[in-house]
């Protein structure tokens, strides 16, 4: 019984993500002052939309950067609340997880989205536990959506043992102290950044312990993940890992993609990424145009019908780096396709 608590708990801390939809963040332009006489310039028509899924104890906030940058570019990006993860309190209780709702109330709001806005093409986004959830509504929910994106996906993990001993005494002799030692262990590790880490480990809603009944209820989810994958049949599916990322192992993401049946997928490997990619504004200008001709080509139908990979860098790679990132798209079971160096960027628009 101890194994399997310590088990649950490992499972819960990294991979449990519940959003529910609170009121979101509508992308927008910023309005800057014009002299008399002339007019701001016209929005872009909004051609497609994001819903963003936070990970571990993150919240909506966090995509307050990739809102302001896909806006310019006629994408409306919505972000969600996560029931569960931060310090909230209903009838005198922490409020607790429901899966099943969860994505059922994602699923809706997709399809109301496209209702406001002329049938617009929507997407899924989540990154590290929200990938997992991403990847259940496209199973469950295929038609509600236009396509989906996991950025480190995270359903294994480094330094589990470490991290489930930190979260025991979270919940025995160290339940009186305000900051869990394994979620600020955790938010130590997404970035080497030092005053990101400060940022996320002073945000004073974020929930720092979880209860072995939510741990278990979430063992099961993830257990389920390989089938899971095996019935996302036809959604165009983008996977992104980093290969700078401590927690999320990156093969065993790319074992993850080969699992998926659809063949409309696409796995980039950001050789200078990290855990946080989407989230915090982490991501690359490269990296967000690369997002952006994805889905103008699912839009437009013109997706690929074979599994792609494409490998993103700044510079060229060094042996044992090049060996390491080969390795992840042999996991996946694809070759990468596409090298792009990120210092040749070049600005585009989602839809010309």
């Amino acid at each position: 019984m101890h194994k399997i608590a310590v088990s649950c708990l490992v499972s819960l801390l990294f991979t449990m993500s519940a959003p529910v939809f609170a009121q979101g963040e509508q992308a927008a332009l910023s309005i800057k002052a014009v002299p008399v006489g002339q007019t701001l310039p016209a929005a872009p028509k909004v051609t497609a939309a994001v819903i963003c899924i936070p990970g571990l104890t993150q919240n909506a906030s966090a995509y307050k950067a990739l809102t302001d940058q896909m806006a310019p570019h006629g994408v409306l990006v919505r972000a969600v609340e996560v029931t569960g993860f931060a310090n909230s309190v209903v009838d005198g209780k922490q409020e607790t997880l429901d899966f099943n709702r969860t994505i059922e109330q994602v699923s809706n709001t997709a399809q109301e989205i496209k209702k406001e806005n002329g049938g617009i093409p929507v997407f899924v986004l989540g990154e590290s536990t929200g990938g997992l959830f991403a990847m259940m509504l496209a199973a469950r929910f295929p038609g509600s959506i236009d396509g989906i994106v996991c950025s480190a996906p995270t359903w294994k993990v480094n330094g589990m043992k470490k991290i489930a001993m930190y979260q025991i005494l979270d919940m025995t002799v160290l339940r009186s102290r305000h900051k869990g030692m394994a979620v600020n262990a955790v938010f130590k590790r997404v970035t080497k950044d030092k005053t990101l880490r400060k940022h996320l480990a002073n945000v004073e809603t974020r929930r720092q312990r979880f209860t072995v009944v939510e741990s278990m209820k979430f063992l099961m989810f993830t257990k389920k993940l390989p089938e899971t994958a095996n019935q996302i049949t036809n959604v165009p599916v983008l996977f992104v890992q980093g290969m700078k990322d401590t927690i999320s192992p990156p093969i065993e993401t790319g074992a993850l993609f080969k699992l998926l049946a659809t063949q409309r997928k696409t796995l980039i490997v950001d050789a200078d990424a990290e855990h946080l990619i989407y989230e915090e504004g982490q991501f690359s200008p490269r990296l967000l145009l690369s997002f952006r001709e994805w889905m103008a080509k699912v839009a437009e139908g013109d997706a690929q019908v074979t599994p792609k990979g494409i490998l993103l860098s700044k510079d060229y790679l060094q042996q044992k780096k090049f060996e390491a990132v080969g390795n992840v798209f042999a996991a996946a079971g694809v070759n990468p396709n596409d090298t792009i160096a990120q210092d040749n960027s070049k600005t585009a628009k989602f839809a010309p």
